[in-house]
């Protein structure tokens, strides 16, 4: 029993190694203290060792299976839709603009203001949360510009100090969740700094800006560029397919018309269907993809 204690011990070691996990993350997991799975690593746990065993069996089986399965993302794609956020992040950010992107859900904007970012080291992109308050919003872009938070008002100055003559973008992805209150800093850092900010997010942004006209008076006046994304189309759909599972171009209808041209639920629908491929010993098909698109939310 001690050596097998001992080869399960070398076990956990090893794959949170091959990982790159801690123990503290692999304890979150199975619901222990981070303190137990260190004595229990070093032979010295005075617990239930049995019961901690099981918890690590069943971890090391939970992650051969993730490893198994894991999921591939898919890289970046250019779009109709990427290049239209490239083109307006383009916009704001050479000509300083306050600018407006909005689309619907799934289509790729996420994704593409991440790679625009990634080109262009100088962008701050951060991302709205239902949650947020507008303190929150300028605690993100403090964490970005290697500062600590403080009152809401100083970290607007900070801000604008930092900024001030930089040519930067700031980037904000689904800014539909951002409160009134940040988006008017926002606009007041876009005055003072003299930078150019992007906000990104759903239909319901533009709306929203629209439909409370008076509130957002100083914002709107204020906008240089607005572009509203159509939906991907059959080729959009195709180079993402293609970069995904090359030479299918076949399916790339299948997976259109059971995604309805949502790249978010597409990519999914080619996970799935890579696993069940895999499962099942044969290549992906038409009748696999609609398989899978009957567990999808669609």
């Amino acid at each position: 029993m001690e050596r097998e204690d001992k080869d399960l011990r070398e076990k956990l070691s090893e794959t949170l190694k091959k990982r790159g996990y801690s123990q503290e993350r692999a304890a979150r997991s199975m619901g222990v203290s981070g303190g137990a799975l260190s004595a229990w690593l070093a032979g010295k746990y005075s617990g239930d060792n049995e019961k901690l065993n099981e918890a690590v069996l069943g971890y090391l089986k939970l992650e051969t299976e993730r490893q198994q399965k894991r999921k591939k993302g898919i890289a970046f794609v250019k779009t109709a839709v990427s290049e239209e956020i490239f083109r307006v992040a383009r916009t704001c950010h050479t000509d300083l603009e306050l600018g407006v992107v909005c689309g619907p859900s799934g289509i790729g904007k996420t994704c593409a203001v991440k790679e625009y970012a990634s080109r262009n080291r100088d962008v701050i992109l951060i991302e709205g949360d239902p949650g947020y308050t507008a303190k929150d919003v300028f605690a993100e872009i403090m964490k970005k510009l290697g500062e600590y938070p403080a009152s809401i008002n100083t970290m607007k100055n900070m801000t604008i100090s930092r900024l001030k003559d930089s040519g930067r973008l700031i980037i904000v992805d689904e800014a539909e969740n951002l409160p009134l209150r940040a988006i008017d800093l926002l606009r007041r850092v876009h005055d003072k700094a003299e930078i150019g900010i992007l906000f990104v997010g759903l239909n319901r942004l533009y709306e929203g800006l629209i439909s409370r006209r008076t509130a957002f008076s100083y914002v709107l006046s204020r906008i240089g560029v607005v572009s509203r994304l159509n939906p991907l189309t059959v080729d959009d759909l195709k180079k993402i397919i293609n970069k995904a599972l090359p030479n299918s171009e076949e399916l790339a209808k299948t997976f259109y018309e059971i995604s309805r041209g949502n790249a978010r639920t597409a990519s999914k629908l080619i996970f799935r269907s890579q696993i069940l491929a895999v499962d099942n010993e044969v290549p992906i098909t038409a009748d696999i993809i609609r398989e899978c698109g009957r567990e999808l939310f669609i």
